[in-house]
């Protein structure tokens, strides 16, 4: 059974495991904030009466953001990037090199972000006689407070799972978890001490699809972890049209192509035209559109093409534009070269055809970049 807020709305609880996975731009990041927040103080955040439909709004985002400020500083939420190099050691727990009075080198083992937090966030569950491995002595009381905590990892599956979870890989599911029916612990590597995760530790993942396929993610992951797929909204613009532009259409249109050209984890996300969106001033939202081309787009295409000129000019329509005598709205230029032009007659390459396309994308400075019905010429030709 579903509960509801005072205005009606579901309310849903957080999952302890999930990632939140899609295209470049479509927020993910920005949308841990909100994530976190709801599963580490849920109270508050039903307070907020979000409606799930809609999203948060610039009030209740400015709340949400200020809320996960003060849990960041609390201790209650922490944040951490996975790169190739991330290790175990940074993780869980590892050998750390001191130096003592007499100058001689001894180790000790240092805790990682996440048996750090596990430990903070399970002190409220243990009586004091039980060691967690923590290296502070849990004080004699009767009562501590449980507070959620949250452990975000950004770029999840830039890392290497299997070298930095280890263990934990198991210890995360929610029947393993301390406390439920099949809890497992186990004995931690360098510290020997036992180790189990709580309950109220939830973990927040972001994935970008762009790096690394859905498919390819290990199957360990995978299976414990509930995947959130965040897609472009290009009806978050509602049609809004800049010097003519039609924003919405413009990167549909971009889309249709780029999924077709390669696939849909490669699409372009709402965030990269947002800051034309919420330009006021019509001048200075198309000069954020051309920095968006110039600066985000146009990089993020060559990246995805591996600089198949043609395939980012069937992208940007530039096949379908008319050209005229002064009127060329382009933005990649192609030029035809004979193979006898450039070799002589006899040159022996055995082609089926006798000259080569080259494609060359226009000077940055070049006055077509300027022109909004170069934008327009995008999506309007192929309606």
């Amino acid at each position: 059974m579903k509960a509801f807020n005072q205005n009606g709305i579901a309310m849903t609880h957080s999952p302890l495991n999930q990632i939140l996975f899609g295209p470049p731009g479509t927020g993910k990041t920005f949308h841990t904030t909100e994530a976190a927040v709801k599963a580490a103080d849920p109270a508050f955040y039903g307070q907020l009466n979000i409606n799930p439909a809609v999203g948060a709004d610039t009030e209740q985002r400015q709340a949400l953001t200020k809320k996960y400020k003060a849990l960041s500083e609390a201790g209650r939420i922490r944040f951490v990037t996975f790169h190739q190099s991330y290790g175990y050691e940074e993780f869980v727990e590892g050998l750390k090199a001191e130096t003592t009075e007499d100058n001689q080198i001894s180790y000790k083992v240092s805790d990682g972000i996440f048996k750090s937090i596990a430990n903070a966030a399970s002190v409220s569950e243990l009586s004091p006689s039980v060691d967690r491995g923590d290296s502070t002595p849990l004080p004699a009381q009767s009562h501590v407070e449980q507070h959620n905590h949250v452990l975000v990892i950004d770029e999840i599956n830039r890392g290497n799972i299997s070298k930095i979870f280890g263990e934990l890989i198991t210890l995360i599911e929610e029947s393993k978890r301390a406390g439920n029916n099949e809890e497992i612990a186990l004995t931690l590597p360098y510290s020997g001490k036992t180790f189990s995760v709580p309950n109220n530790l939830y973990i927040i993942g972001t994935m970008n699809t762009a790096d690394r396929s859905l498919a390819m993610m290990d199957t360990a992951l995978r299976r414990r972890f509930d995947f959130k797929e965040m897609m472009p909204k290009p009806e978050l613009f509602n049609n809004r049209t800049v010097k003519g532009i039609d924003l919405t259409r413009l990167l549909e249109t971009l889309n249709k192509r780029i999924e077709v050209l390669y696939d849909r984890e490669h699409m372009l996300g709402h965030a990269f035209l947002f800051p034309v969106f919420n330009e006021a001033d019509e001048d200075n939202a198309f000069i954020k559109l051309k920095d968006a081309f110039k600066n985000k787009i146009i990089p993020l295409l060559e990246e995805y093409f591996y600089e198949d000129w043609n395939k980012i000019r069937l992208v940007l329509g530039d096949n379908q534009k008319e050209q005229s005598a002064g009127r060329d709205y382009t933005f990649i230029q192609a030029h035809s070269d004979s193979f006898d032009a450039l070799f002589g007659h006899n040159h022996g390459l055995e082609t089926y055809e006798d000259s080569k396309v080259t494609y060359k994308l226009k000077d940055f400075d070049d006055a077509v970049w300027s022109q909004p019905e170069a934008y327009v010429a995008i999506y309007s030709k192929s309606e």
